[in-house]
Protein backbone atom coordinates (compact mmCIF):
# COMPACT_ATOMS: atom_id res chain seq x y z
CA UNK A 1 0.00 0.00 0.00
CA UNK A 2 2.89 2.38 0.71
CA UNK A 3 4.34 2.10 -2.80
CA UNK A 4 0.91 2.59 -4.30
CA UNK A 5 0.38 5.68 -2.16
CA UNK A 6 3.74 7.11 -3.26
CA UNK A 7 2.81 6.62 -6.90
CA UNK A 8 -0.60 8.22 -6.39
CA UNK A 9 0.88 11.16 -4.47
CA UNK A 10 3.32 11.76 -7.33
CA UNK A 11 0.28 12.60 -9.48
CA UNK A 12 -1.00 15.12 -6.90
CA UNK A 13 -3.93 12.89 -6.04
CA UNK A 14 -4.93 11.12 -2.86
CA UNK A 15 -5.60 7.51 -2.01
CA UNK A 16 -8.44 6.33 0.22
CA UNK A 17 -8.15 2.90 1.83
CA UNK A 18 -11.14 0.85 2.97
CA UNK A 19 -11.17 -2.60 4.54
CA UNK A 20 -14.01 -5.07 4.12
CA UNK A 21 -12.68 -7.50 6.74
CA UNK A 22 -13.48 -10.26 4.25
CA UNK A 23 -17.20 -9.48 4.49
CA UNK A 24 -19.03 -9.08 1.15
CA UNK A 25 -21.72 -6.86 2.69
CA UNK A 26 -19.11 -4.49 4.08
CA UNK A 27 -17.29 -4.62 0.75
CA UNK A 28 -20.44 -3.42 -1.06
CA UNK A 29 -20.92 -0.61 1.48
CA UNK A 30 -17.32 0.55 1.06
CA UNK A 31 -17.60 0.57 -2.73
CA UNK A 32 -20.82 2.59 -2.58
CA UNK A 33 -19.10 5.04 -0.23
CA UNK A 34 -16.14 5.44 -2.59
CA UNK A 35 -18.41 5.93 -5.59
CA UNK A 36 -20.38 8.57 -3.67
CA UNK A 37 -17.09 10.44 -3.20
CA UNK A 38 -16.58 10.51 -6.99
CA UNK A 39 -13.25 8.71 -6.86
CA UNK A 40 -11.19 8.43 -10.05
CA UNK A 41 -10.85 4.65 -9.81
CA UNK A 42 -11.01 1.68 -7.48
CA UNK A 43 -8.38 -0.93 -6.74
CA UNK A 44 -9.94 -3.90 -4.98
CA UNK A 45 -8.84 -7.17 -3.44
CA UNK A 46 -12.16 -9.01 -3.71
CA UNK A 47 -12.99 -10.87 -0.52
CA UNK A 48 -14.68 -13.73 -2.36
CA UNK A 49 -14.56 -14.88 -5.98
CA UNK A 50 -18.34 -15.31 -6.16
CA UNK A 51 -19.83 -13.09 -3.46
CA UNK A 52 -17.79 -10.04 -4.52
CA UNK A 53 -19.20 -10.09 -8.05
CA UNK A 54 -22.20 -7.92 -7.15
CA UNK A 55 -19.97 -5.30 -5.51
CA UNK A 56 -17.60 -5.19 -8.48
CA UNK A 57 -20.48 -4.94 -10.95
CA UNK A 58 -21.57 -1.69 -9.26
CA UNK A 59 -18.37 -0.02 -10.46
CA UNK A 60 -19.24 1.14 -13.96
CA UNK A 61 -18.39 4.85 -13.98
CA UNK A 62 -14.71 4.54 -12.97
CA UNK A 63 -11.88 2.11 -13.76
CA UNK A 64 -11.74 -1.00 -11.57
CA UNK A 65 -8.59 -3.03 -11.02
CA UNK A 66 -8.71 -6.29 -9.11
CA UNK A 67 -5.62 -7.44 -7.23
CA UNK A 68 -4.86 -10.98 -6.06
CA UNK A 69 -8.30 -12.61 -6.04
CA UNK A 70 -10.49 -12.17 -9.07
CA UNK A 71 -14.17 -12.17 -9.82
CA UNK A 72 -15.31 -13.06 -13.32
CA UNK A 73 -15.95 -9.57 -14.67
CA UNK A 74 -14.95 -8.66 -18.22
CA UNK A 75 -15.01 -4.89 -17.65
CA UNK A 76 -12.21 -5.06 -15.08
CA UNK A 77 -8.46 -5.39 -15.18
CA UNK A 78 -6.73 -7.88 -12.88
CA UNK A 79 -3.24 -8.07 -11.42
CA UNK A 80 -2.27 -11.38 -9.86
CA UNK A 81 -1.10 -14.89 -10.52
CA UNK A 82 -2.82 -18.11 -11.49
CA UNK A 83 -2.70 -19.87 -8.10
CA UNK A 84 -3.37 -23.33 -9.53
CA UNK A 85 -0.60 -22.98 -12.12
CA UNK A 86 1.79 -21.58 -9.49
CA UNK A 87 1.14 -24.53 -7.17
CA UNK A 88 1.66 -26.96 -10.04
CA UNK A 89 5.01 -25.32 -10.83
CA UNK A 90 6.06 -25.42 -7.16
CA UNK A 91 5.21 -29.12 -6.86
CA UNK A 92 7.04 -29.94 -10.09
CA UNK A 93 10.09 -28.01 -8.87
CA UNK A 94 10.11 -29.84 -5.55
CA UNK A 95 9.77 -33.24 -7.26
CA UNK A 96 12.62 -32.52 -9.67
CA UNK A 97 15.04 -31.16 -7.07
Amino acid sequence: AEELERAVNATNQQMLICASHMNPDVERERILSLLARNVNGIIIVPCDEKQSLQACEMVVQVPLVQVDQRVDLEESDWVGIDDKQALKMIIEHLINH
